[in-house]
């Protein structure tokens, strides 16, 4: 692939994936600043229509609590002339008066309850407050006594207003109150409808109105009024109006079936109208109002295509610039190269850029090159004299290593045959020193052996001398006992006792004179193993020496085998050293021979 072709993919890849990457964050911003200004209008309208209704239910329930307060301050003035007239008394008065206004029943919460000045609840429906506070207590008291007013505020959980008008002839006000949803009974629904139907989102786009049950109050088709849209599914079969009836407001699509079987994506902005606790809601094709965010998305497409084109022709141009000293330098470059091999030749290209730098540098080379071909001319012919020279001196060197090589190897055998003997000669000094050793233990045992007869023989003395002591006793006694027996019998019997202790006696000497013997022959004997003992240690203790000695000279001859072993190895490796050396001065004439050639090729 040429480099003009890959330089315009690389750009053209390079620029397709920017403006790419542009227009998709410039679609997706735009998209996104547009689709909230359209979400706001929306939010806008519904707010708009929301207060219209707001004002609309109010201005009805202003209107109807006025009537009724008018109308109750007309009853205490009636009931008043009665007490003028002295038909009644005034106490009498005031309870027809509470009386009345507490029987009083409009709208679901309506009530009509009296307060003095302070804000105190004098009569009311629910009994359990009278004299209580009322809520709007404060309110009641800044309000002047000929001043009329509306008051909203909360009450369990309810939006009520309170409509108050001063009695100047009971002194005290009268308080219309209702819950404010409970207006929406005195609104013209159909006027309601009518002002809704005014109303138009987008293309088709309309408003409508729901109570807190799900059940449509206005709406452009008049079909779906009354009807409950909770009921209404989307393609799925799925509720899509729950999220209206779980929050003050909202936003939220779903696609429905059109009226032909196209499938249509509707949208629906809620909100809830605190008032009458109605909830307006603003529908519309999101086609119809989102439709722009399509448009704008084609038109940017468009844009980037053509913007990718012009960029494509500026490209192009650029690269032309770039790629055509390229293909004059590339032409002149293969002229040099496989021409004739003349390297007087060199590069025309006029340039001031980059490409014209290095054209100048090549001729720069082509010079360099043409002189270093020069040399390599005038110094082929040495190179090839100095072959022949380490050709010589290699095989003169061979022979004498093979030469020293035999005799290391027969100094090698000799050292291992006198290591052979000294090993043999350390195993018959380790034998003597066994059976030396085992010879000293003999003595040793032998020793212990005379120790214990010695005692046992000096002890058979002692048990002898003791024997010859009591016989003597003996003999005495029955010399004694002779001389005062009268008895003949008696006396030849202690005569023949007499002479059998004489006997054990004599015997007795002999026997301690024969264990005598026996000791000192014991003792001269003990004396010559001792003697032996000694003789015997100090030849194990040379023995030792020997072994010693051998086994220096074991380590000695197995260190001079191992070195030989060693030096044998090296000259080995230097005859395969010299054999290479011999084979690469062989390549070295070949390649030589080749670069005379080659060099020759050259016009310099």
């Amino acid at each position: 692939m040429k480099i003009r072709t890959k330089m315009l993919l690389s750009l053209s890849v390079t620029l397709v994936l920017l403006l790419t990457l542009s227009f998709s964050i410039l679609v997706a911003l735009a998209s996104k600043e547009i689709t909230k200004t359209l979400t706001s209008e929306i939010t806008t309208q519904r707010e708009n229509i929301t207060k219209q209704v707001s004002d609309l239910i109010t201005n009805s329930a202003r209107s109807y609590l006025s009537a009724i307060g008018e109308e109750s301050n007309s009853i205490a003035d009636t009931y008043y002339k009665l007490y003028i007239n002295d038909e009644i008394t005034k106490e009498r008065a005031e309870k027809l008066l509470q009386d009345s206004l507490i029987n009083f029943i409009f709208l679901k919460s309506g009530t009509i309850f009296i307060t003095d000045n302070q804000g105190i609840i004098i009569s009311h429906p629910q009994e359990n407050l009278i004299r209580t506070i009322s809520p709007m207590q404060a309110w009641i008291q800044r309000l002047k006594k000929d001043e009329k007013g509306f008051k909203a505020y909360e009450y369990q959980g309810k939006n009520k207003l309170v409509y108050r008008i001063y009695n100047s002839s009971f002194d005290f006000n009268i308080c219309v109150s209702a819950n404010t949803s409970d207006f929406l009974q005195t609104v013209d629904l159909k006027e309601l409808n009518k002002t809704m139907n005014n109303i138009v989102i987008g293309k088709t786009g309309y408003p409508y109105l729901l109570n807190k049950s799900g059940q449509i109050v206005t709406d452009k088709d008049t079909f779906r009024i009354n009807t409950n849209i909770l009921v209404e599914t989307d393609v799925l079969g799925s509720r899509v109006y729950d999220p209206v009836l779980n929050s003050e407001n909202g936003f939220f699509r779903f696609k429905k079936t059109g009226k032909n079987g196209e499938i249509i994506e509707k949208f629906v902005s809620h909100e809830v109208e605190p008032n009458s606790e109605l909830i307006v809601c603003l529908t519309g094709d999101v086609n119809e109002m989102y439709g722009v965010v399509g448009k704008m998305k084609n038109v940017i497409i468009i844009l980037g295509l053509v913007v990718l084109l012009i960029l494509m022709v500026f490209v192009l141009i650029i690269l032309s610039t770039v790629t055509t000293p390229l293909s004059i330098f590339t032409k002149s470059l293969a002229d040099v190269t496989h021409g004739e091999g003349d390297l007087t030749k060199k590069i025309d290209l006029a340039s001031s850029d980059e490409i014209g730098v290095m054209v100048k540098h090549f001729n720069e080379f082509l010079e360099t090159l043409r002189g270093m071909v020069v040399d390599i001319k005038n110094t082929s012919g040495s190179l090839l004299n100095l072959k022949s020279e380490v050709v010589y001196g290699v095989d003169n060197t061979f022979a004498t290593l093979k030469k020293i090589s035999s005799n290391i190897t027969s100094i090698k055998n000799q050292s291992s045959q006198l290591d052979r003997t000294v090993e043999l000669s350390y195993l018959s000094s380790e034998n003597i020193a066994r059976n030396i050793e085992n010879l000293n233990r003999a003595f040793i045992k032998e020793l212990k052996i005379m120790k214990t007869t010695t005692d046992s023989v000096t002890s058979m003395i002692e048990d002898f001398t003791n024997i010859q002591a009591l016989v003597s006793s003996a003999r005495d006694n029955s010399i004694k006992i002779s001389a005062k027996m009268n008895d003949e019998a008696d006396v030849k019997m202690l005569e023949i006792i007499t002479k059998s202790l004489e006997q054990i006696d004599s015997k007795a000497a002999v026997l301690h004179s024969n264990g005598d013997e026996v000791i000192n022959n014991i003792q001269s004997l003990k004396y010559a193993a001792n003697i032996v003992k000694d003789r015997s240690t100090q030849i194990q203790n040379e023995s030792e020496g020997v072994k010693e000695s051998l086994l220096n000279t074991k380590k000695i001859t197995s260190y001079v085998v191992e070195s030989l072993q060693v030096i044998i190895a090296g000259s080995q490796k230097i005859s395969e050293s010299m054999s290479n050396l011999k084979q690469t001065s062989a390549r070295l004439e070949t390649s030589g021979e080749n670069l005379s050639s080659s060099v020759n090729r050259f016009k310099t």
